[in-house]
């Protein structure tokens, strides 16, 4: 894995000296690499437009299945297969590891599967059918229609394929690591600048709390079962909440309904001076029609605490005012400096989603 991270850094530092192809064609379907940042990896969705953040290798290949879209096996043979330096088993040495070639149909055990003098990589390249005589057919009207696409053989075992826009050839997606192969080399390297031009959203899982609220969160987040519970915020004591450890373990986000007796304003939300943090804004905003706060803090040093460690990283509180007697309170805790750009980007979108339920 070392290694990889190593070839992913240089590639970042041969994209940077390429002219920026983000605004020179369309971004449906591509996958960008930010060259002016960790080389973090988007997705941009051609059924919406929108980008999705691509993470680790093992988040990039659940979140790309999930915006997969199922197709027969008659079609996806007419889109030609696309070669890449996959890892993975591979018994016949040929550079297709055993996963891909039972995924074609091929022979694991035989470089040249039918025997033809020919081995199958060089026939899936030149567009020759590796499994027997004759030219593949392909129907440059699906090529089309699918570029950019994630596609699942439903009639299969759901193997996934990427369609690269800039060949119309379809790679692999069998792993997470194949994820990662994937963004490593058809990635396009793109700016900060031209990135935040592109809406970001994210696959969504909910959970709703009866007569309180739905909330919409990344699918690769996780309810956290053992979190310690707690009976009051700020004075006001907690009538239900919820804690979740984001993707890859960046951080957390836990969620308080807080209901008294007596009558209050948004003013009791607000939060006090974080040690060793600066105060970035205060935010007036609404959740529908409720009047609500947003606040940011950034680390300046390393934070160790009880349980988690902060290395520079930001704290988000959001809080909605139900009524007087009620509010709702999130406090997404993102543990790396580096992670706070996408973190923020999610925490906004939860808000945004946020329901106020009668």
């Amino acid at each position: 894995m070392q290694k990889t991270k190593t070839a992913l850094i240089l590639l970042i530092a041969i994209i940077t000296c390429l002219p920026n192809l983000a605004s020179a064609a369309s971004h449906v379907g591509k996958i960008y690499l930010q060259v002016e940042s960790h080389g973090e990896a988007w997705y941009v969705n051609p059924t919406d437009g929108l980008r999705y953040y691509l993470g680790r290798p093992a988040d990039a290949f659940n979140i790309m299945r999930e915006l997969g879209l199922g197709i027969s096996n008659a079609n996806i043979a007419k889109i030609p297969v696309g070669i890449l330096a996959y890892s993975g088993n591979d018994n016949d040495n040929d550079g297709l590891p055993n996963d891909l070639e039972s995924a074609l149909g091929t022979n694991p055990n035989s470089a040249d599967t039918d025997n033809d003098d020919i081995a199958d990589p060089t026939e899936l390249d030149e567009l020759t059918n590796p499994n027997g005589s004759g030219q593949i057919s392909v129907s440059q009207t699906l090529v089309n229609k699918f570029k950019g696409r994630i596609l699942l053989q439903v009639e299969q075992h759901g193997e996934g394929w990427y369609v690269n826009p800039a060949d119309g050839r379809r790679y692999f997606l069998g792993r997470p690591q194949n994820a990662f192969e994937i963004m490593y080399y058809l990635g396009v390297g793109i700016s900060n600048a031209n990135l935040a031009k592109i809406p970001f959203n994210y696959t969504k899982s909910s959970q709703t709390v009866p007569e309180q609220y739905a909330l919409k969160y990344p699918n690769d987040w996780a309810v956290n079962p053992n979190y310690k519970e707690e009976t009051e915020f700020n004075g006001l004591p907690v009538i239900d909440q919820r804690e979740f450890t984001l993707a890859s373990g960046v951080g957390l986000m836990k969620i308080f309904v807080l209901e008294d007796s007596k009558d209050y304003t948004l003013a009791k939300m607000l939060i006090p001076a974080r040690k060793n943090a600066s105060l970035i804004y205060v935010k007036d905003a609404m959740v529908g029609v409720k009047p609500a706060k947003k606040t940011k803090f950034v680390y300046n040093t390393v934070v160790e605490g009880k349980e988690y460690t902060i290395n520079k990283g930001a704290q988000f509180f959001g809080d909605i005012m139900i009524s007087t007697k009620k509010f709702i309170h999130l406090d997404l805790i993102v543990f790396n400096a580096k992670d706070i750009a996408t973190a923020e980007q999610q925490f906004n979108q939860i808000m945004n989603d946020f329901k106020i339920l009668p």
